[in-house]
């Protein structure tokens, strides 16, 4: 009985005590923070309690770009367990300048609870999924694991190429195709042609990709099917090449060469009365004009069926029936 009544008056005693503060009430906040703030465990082998291990900041899903640098944050709150982490589930250590692996660092600082990963120059290999994870704590709290963040790295592709090299000749009207090829890029490389005119071209194309060795990388192939024109004689076409990795087109260009048979325009220069009206049987002067590639080509003039000798020049002087002429070249 007498150590209840000592119990009654020391308790009665603490609430005088707390009455006589002249901050009570800034007194039971603070005992209503410590007792019910935040999560705690447990002791193990005690009956004391610890605060639990939180993440206040977990890693994301990133993109970059090889060379680039990347940083994967990851802070925790009342950290008590030894922290490392994971890529594609397997452990880098527990110490910032995770030996062994020279381009990666934990960054921050510990008083911050902060254990980011920076990567730095990022290479292809980095291409991953990467976990923060903390062990068990002091007390017996328990571990945790932050979400899975995927490291997505895309590479520019390289120059590209034409296989049919930078200059190729033809026949007009003979149906060709130019092959152009990207190497190296993830994603693969998309690709264009542009004709002489600047114009993109969108029809008889046909596109592929194939994985190389790493298979994480791609070759692209773009084949154009072209039937050439005169009009195509001494153009150039143009192969571009870019992913999401560069935006910026590298191109690569192919000077056609189009052989075409002669398109021939006759004239008359001389003789003609006004109003352009000739008489028959005068003198009459005619001019033939003839646009060929190759260029060189041999004129032959006839008179109705009969060839006029001699005159293999382009123009022809001469007194016939305008009905009876044909050229032939």
């Amino acid at each position: 009985m007498l150590r209840a009544l000592n119990g009654r008056r020391t308790t009665r005693s603490r609430l005088a005590a707390v009455t006589a503060s002249p901050y009570p009430i800034f007194y039971l906040f603070l005992l209503l923070r410590v007792g019910g703030g935040a999560k705690v465990s447990p002791a193990a082998g005690s009956g004391s309690r610890q605060l639990e291990q939180r993440f206040a900041m977990e890693p994301q899903d990133q993109t970059a770009i090889v060379g680039s640098r990347v940083t994967l944050p990851c802070r925790v709150v009342n950290k008590s367990g030894q922290l490392q982490w994971t890529k594609d589930d397997f452990g880098l250590g527990t110490h910032r300048n995770l030996s062994g692996f020279e381009r990666y660092t934990m960054v921050g600082s510990d008083e911050e609870g902060d254990f980011s990963l920076d990567i730095s120059p990022v290479m292809l290999d980095d291409d991953a999924k990467y976990q923060c994870q903390v062990g068990p704590g002091r007390g017996g709290t328990p571990g945790i694991r932050s979400r899975f963040a995927k490291l997505t790295v895309l590479v520019p592709p390289e120059a590209p190429k034409i296989v049919q090299g930078d200059f190729m000749v033809t026949t007009e009207d003979r149906e060709i195709e130019l092959e152009c090829v990207s190497v190296g890029g993830k994603p693969a490389a998309e690709i264009t042609w542009i004709d002489g005119l600047g114009t993109v071209l969108t029809k008889g194309i046909e596109y592929m990709k194939e994985p190389l060795r790493d298979a994480r990388r791609y070759t692209a192939k773009s084949i154009l099917k072209l039937t050439p024109k005169k009009e195509h004689h001494n153009t150039t076409f143009t192969c571009q090449a870019q992913n999401t990795a560069d935006r910026t087109y590298r191109s690569v260009r192919l000077k056609l060469e189009v052989k075409y048979a002669p398109k021939v325009k006759i004239a008359v220069i001389g003789g003609a009365l006004n109003g352009g009206r000739i008489l028959e049987g005068t003198e009459v002067r005619l001019s033939c004009r003839a646009d060929a590639n190759p260029p060189d080509v041999t004129y032959r003039w006839f008179v109705g069926e009969e060839l006029s000798d001699g005159s293999h020049a382009s123009e022809l002087v001469s007194f016939f029936l305008l009905e009876d002429l044909r050229i032939v070249v």
